[in-house]
């Protein structure tokens, strides 16, 4: 969570995104964070991971 908040301090628009339960579109079960840095224009939605219409048969760890 240091480095996340270093990465942070360093880019003006960012998103610092953790994601938990399938629902929530976790695709790494594991604890992560990601930092996107954000510019106007960049295409970028959130989340970045499809949806499956199907989560219940998704694979779990």
């Amino acid at each position: 969570m240091r480095r996340a908040a270093e990465l942070m301090a360093q880019h003006p628009n960012a998103n610092l995104v953790t994601n938990k339960g399938i629902e929530a579109t976790q695709t790494v079960f594991r604890l992560h964070v990601d930092v996107l840095a954000r510019e106007k224009g960049d295409g970028s939605a959130l989340p970045w991971t499809p949806q499956h219409a199907d989560v219940e048969n998704r694979a779990r760890p």
